[in-house]
């Protein structure tokens, strides 16, 4: 009988074939393989490649990439049977692949992806409208391919330069200028106009300071305009905000454990236990937080690194859920069993684990400079009920707000080893708004259509700009909280970092990665190509362990194929 670990190992080796996403688009776009290639359904086209040993013969095919060309990310479908494939953390995500009787795959059919349901390969390898959108560096050539490419429809051509253009910002510059060489070929043509306009704006930033006019009464009612809230803190700002953090206290206080369960991730079994601590916040209000510590049954070689892995969050605030296992966990494959997880909801959100919801008090909008307190606050709590927390073994790991989270804890608590932070925006002032035109005028524009979470810099709206309009902060408080969530400020006090962005990014402009390796440098500081906010689950998982292992005296382990790492 094959044991996991052995199983593990087997996966792990098979998997010679580069599959990170730049890596597939390029091996597709060159055509080669029984499977490997482009697939075309109307206007959709996939990208998918091999991804187990180094022959694509049908007998050797373990698992397959899938890469729509309008995502920024990738999917890993691991096989089921001969020629079907289901993704390992989502199997009701699955291809099949259909062959001629030569064994060619010429088309395949996929189901939970959110995409077309039959896809052909390409008939040529002529390159498709999208191909040119994404790779071509010529602005003309570009230009007359949106004009006639394939006879297609003229709105559907320029409908799709816009989502190319809204999805993947390091083309932007590229398809402006092909859409001012086809406006003036076409004059009259308002679309065109529309767009030209459009593209210009967010594509270009004004160098000069943006005068923001009065708000009207249906906007919000501050006293202040963007560019005074967006204009970089003084070093006085710093020492101040600096000042107001090293007053607080994590002090553990009222710990106690509110449920024991039993949790299955691959080959291991955790002991979860669910507890809650009373914290502070700024204003001298107690309020009761909820995490959870995540403690391996059957103890790895070199047990334990601590990780304490904080979630993103979104528009919605989506519960923390915990059955799957946390995302540091899942792709740790069988290391997985030498860590302790300490995993923190955060203020005013939910936590779901084993049919139960658990709700940490406080305000929810906190997230970002109050999340790196909870984290630490719950961390101190997890140490004085798991004996196999060790202070000086701890780091800290997240993606999106999480990431930014995994570094404000960081930054203030030097005991912390080494941190994991994929996607983390960095600044508030400048990176965080570099992906939309001129700042000023993109704050202005959301204030002045009272913009609502959902809606673009909508989140920023809610949680530095309302406090100050219902009257509960000053102008000084909101600069202040634009501070402590900004990990930028403190970057020179940080442990060892691996940080880990997508070139092509739309919620967290690479405008943030370019500042942070500015100090720590390109080693720690990874920008992946063609690659959006997942950041390229191939190389999170492929770098991480390593990572972690150095600074925690973990070992390294083996993952399978399609480890995922979100």
């Amino acid at each position: 009988m094959i044991t996991h670990l052995a199983l593990f190992a087997t996966l792990a080796l098979q998997a010679t074939q580069p599959c990170n996403v730049a890596s597939v688009r390029e091996r597709a776009r060159r055509d080669a393989g029984a499977l490997t290639g482009r697939y075309v359904s109307g206007e959709q086209v996939l990208s998918l490649a091999s991804c187990g040993a180094r022959s694509e013969a049908r007998e050797s095919i373990d698992s397959v990439a899938v890469s729509p060309a309008e995502w920024g990310s990738i999917e890993f479908a691991l096989r089921a049977s001969a020629d079907s494939f289901a993704v390992a953390d989502r199997p009701h995500r699955t291809i099949v692949l259909l062959r001629n009787p030569e064994g060619r795959v010429i088309s395949v059919r996929t189901t939970g992806f959110g995409i077309a349901p039959q896809f052909i390969r390409a008939p040529s390898r002529a390159p498709l409208l999208v191909e040119r959108l994404l790779f071509e560096r010529d602005a003309d050539d570009i230009a007359s391919a949106i004009r006639n490419q394939n006879g297609e429809p003229a709105a559907r051509r320029l409908a799709l330069t816009e989502r190319i253009f809204s999805r993947f910002p390091s083309r932007r510059a590229t398809l402006l200028d092909a859409v001012h060489t086809f406006a003036r070929r076409a004059p009259s043509d308002t679309t065109l106009a529309r767009m030209r306009d459009e593209f210009t704006f967010i594509a270009r930033r004004g160098s000069a300071s943006h005068a923001s006019s009065p708000m009207p009464s249906s906007a919000w009612n501050v006293p202040f305009t963007p560019n005074a809230l967006l204009v970089p803190p003084s070093r006085a700002e710093l020492d101040s905000a600096a000042r107001h953090v090293a007053r607080r206290s994590r002090k553990p206080d009222d710990v106690r454990e509110l449920a024991r369960e039993s949790l299955v991730v691959g080959p291991d079994t955790f002991t979860v236990r669910i507890i809650s601590d009373r914290e502070h916040s700024d204003d001298g209000q107690a309020f009761t937080h909820i995490g959870a510590i995540i403690v391996p049954l059957h103890p790895g070689a070199k047990c334990c690194g601590t990780i304490v892995d904080v979630k993103g969050t979104n528009p919605s605030y989506s519960p923390l859920t915990l059955e799957p296992g946390p995302s540091s966990l899942r792709l740790l494959g069988s290391a997985a069993s030498s860590y302790v997880f300490v995993v923190p909801s955060i203020r005013g959100e939910l936590l779901e684990a084993f049919g139960k919801e658990y709700h940490s008090e406080g305000n929810r909008v906190d997230g970002w400079d109050g999340g790196a307190e909870d984290a630490l606050a719950l961390l101190e709590a997890a140490a004085t009920v798991v004996p196999q927390i060790d202070l000086s073994r701890v780091c800290t790991y997240g993606r999106s707000r999480g990431g930014t989270v995994a570094l404000l804890a960081a930054e203030r608590d030097g005991r912390i080893k080494c941190v994991v932070a994929i996607s983390a925006p960095m600044d508030w002032f400048d990176a965080m708004w570099s992906g939309g035109g001129d700042k000023n005028i993109a704050l202005d524009r959301a204030l002045r259509s009272h913009a609502m979470p959902s809606d673009l810099n909508g989140q920023f709206v809610e949680r530095i700009v309302a406090p100050v309009s219902r009257g509960e902060w000053t102008f000084a408080d909101a600069r202040r909280e634009m501070i402590l969530s900004s990990p930028l400020y403190g970057v020179k006090r940080l442990p060892p970092t691996l940080a880990i962005y997508g070139a092509e990014d739309t919620s967290v402009p690479v405008a943030n990665a370019a500042l942070f390796s500015a100090v720590l440098g390109r080693k720690s500081v990874l920008i992946m190509p063609m690659a959006g906010h997942d950041a390229d689950p191939v190389e999170i998982v492929r770098r991480m362990p390593a990572f972690l292992a150095k600074y925690l005296g973990t070992p390294v382990g083996v993952r399978r194929p399609g480890a995922d790492a979100r």
